[in-house]
């Protein structure tokens, strides 16, 4: 028997001392990847739940279902974050330099989901998607590229159009702004994980 071999049957032993994580989310150390059997979940005071939780780089959020799409939320205990309090802010495009007229938001036809954190990388760094005082705005279809001669930074149209910039506009896969009234949900805060 060689050296090595000893030292392989204690090797075997101390890994086969440590204790097995066991759980909702456990992790698989033979190879070093973490497996999670189910997600955690976010709930309102009543148990509804409100969707999956994520990490949106140091703030919470959840992937939230509702008329056949799914968004990215910012959550908290006291419930959904709105977009400038996060530090994060949307992109409206605007056919008109002045941002007068209906505004777009841009919009990833290749996502999973509609991402209103307000710091998407692939709206250099704005939100495809913001909340504002409880309403979501976000790209609806028909998604397509077109051409925008001003775009603003901002959490609604309103207050984009006041941040108007020229130099933003340009062509970009995008949708006209859609609302939705986040307190039809019928979601009571405090939020919880589940």
């Amino acid at each position: 028997m060689s050296k090595i071999a000893p030292l392989f049957f204690v090797l075997v032993g101390l890994i086969a001392a440590v204790p097995q994580v066991r759980g909702e989310n456990s992790t698989a150390l033979a190879n070093s990847t973490v497996t999670h059997t189910t997600a955690t979940k976010v709930v309102d005071s009543k148990n509804h739940l409100v969707g999956t939780l994520l990490d949106s780089g140091g703030h919470s959020a959840a992937l939230v279902g509702f008329n056949g799409a799914f968004y990215f939320l910012l959550v908290s205990s006291k419930g959904f974050v709105e977009t400038a309090a996060s530090g994060g802010t949307g992109l409206f495009l605007f056919e008109n330099s002045d941002c007068s007229g209906p505004a777009s938001l841009p919009a990833d036809p290749s996502s999973l989901y509609v991402n209103a954190s307000g710091n998407d990388a692939a709206f250099n760094g704005y939100g495809g998607a913001t909340v504002s005082t409880g309403i979501l705005y976000f790209p609806q279809t028909p998604i397509s590229q077109s051409s925008f001669a001003g775009a603003g930074a901002g959490v609604t149209p309103a207050n984009a159009a006041a941040n108007c910039q020229p130099n933003l506009g340009g062509s970009y896969v995008a949708g006209p702004v859609g609302t939705f009234d986040l307190s039809r949900l019928g979601l009571i805060p405090p939020f919880k994980l589940k």
